[in-house]
């Protein structure tokens, strides 16, 4: 499966819930997760990005949990 590192800025500004993502998606409301230990700029290492690695069941699509407040 090949990823293209789509920025999601404009469909995360339009309020979109439960936005679907690819893990080298990235938008500009990266926030680092506090687990992670890398500093790559994408959805997969963000603490809004949820690829079910929490629930041990980690899938290849993920939902970008961000809300505009």
């Amino acid at each position: 499966m090949v990823f293209n590192r789509i920025d999601r800025t404009a469909e995360v500004d339009q309020g979109f819930q439960k936005l679907r993502v690819c893990p080298t998606d990235r938008c500009s409301y990266y926030k680092k997760h506090p687990y992670t230990e890398l500093w790559k700029e994408e959805c997969w290492t963000c603490k809004f990005g949820d690829f079910g690695i929490d629930s041990n069941n980690p899938t290849n699509t993920g939902t970008c949990g961000y809300e505009s407040k």
